[in-house]
């Protein structure tokens, strides 16, 4: 059930969840002026979007052991519901009106298909969202993008997307187990990971050795495919590593912290 549920935790993580939301996105009725009523309507969604990823990660670092699945589960499910209000005090102008309608549809799918694997999850059944999961995630960020919605298009700034990449290859290549399990990863990563473990860390340095015990490909670098995220928040990067040590595709999370990027889990896709 451990693995099972960090990965699910990790996967919402992609997706975002509302929790401990700051302010709700301002109204945007219409106000006579078309620029000035598109341009708060943009403000508000942008709203939404941050207060959403910020929630996910408040949510991932309050619960991160399956310690915590039941409360985990119910903060889903009370991040849904508040989601959907959020959503109904935005109003955008006519013409954006078909496709913010789209977006809405979009994220209800989002919300109720991690909604249910946590679920599954808490109850230690089986949390794969399924291939719809990931192609909403990917519909998210277009829909997005054409509201002109910055903090949910899923685009790094470019020196961030840098800092991404050479974060997580830096954690995935290195030979020092204490950058691996402590220096190069956020506070969770090895209590989630090795949440079973008595001591998480000790857990980890023992996976670290046998790693490089010669027993398996040991990587040089990595393949990156895509990386979206949130400025100054949070990252999602699909890889492989090179040499491939037989893993297949991966997804690494990042957490920017203390003005650094910082790996909160990966698994296989």
């Amino acid at each position: 059930m451990g693995p099972r549920l960090a990965k699910v935790m990790a996967s919402l993580a992609i997706v975002l969840v509302c929790c401990a939301c700051g302010a709700a996105p301002t109204k945007t009725h219409a106000t006579g002026d078309p620029a000035a009523l598109q341009a708060a309507f943009t403000t508000g969604l942008d709203d939404f979007c941050r207060a959403y990823y910020e929630g996910q990660r408040t949510t991932d670092e309050r619960y991160p052991t399956t310690q915590f699945a039941p409360q985990y589960d119910a903060a889903m499910q009370a991040q849904t519901r508040r989601a959907d209000a959020m959503l109904a005090r935005l109003h955008p102008p006519a013409a954006m009106a078909p496709t913010f309608a789209r977006f809405v549809k979009n994220e209800r799918v989002l919300y109720r298909s991690l909604v249910a694997a946590t679920a599954r999850a808490a109850k230690g059944g089986d949390a794969v969202a399924g291939p719809a999961f990931g192609n909403a995630v990917d519909r998210r960020h277009e829909l997005a993008g054409s509201l002109g919605a910055r903090e949910c298009d899923g685009l790094l700034p470019r020196a961030q997307r840098r800092a991404v990449v050479a974060a997580l290859k830096h954690w995935d290549v290195t030979r020092d187990w204490h950058q691996a399990c402590v220096d190069l990863v956020t506070k969770e990563y090895a209590h989630t990971r090795w949440m079973e473990s008595v001591d998480p860390t000790a857990a980890c340095r023992q996976a670290f050795a046998v790693r490089h015990s010669g027993a398996f490909p040991v990587p040089e670098g990595i393949s990156v495919s895509s990386v979206s995220g949130v400025e100054d928040l949070s990252a999602t990067v699909h890889f492989t590593e090179v040499p491939d040590c037989g893993c297949g595709n991966l997804i690494g999370r990042l957490y920017f912290e203390g003005r650094r990027w910082l790996v909160r889990n990966a698994y296989a896709e």
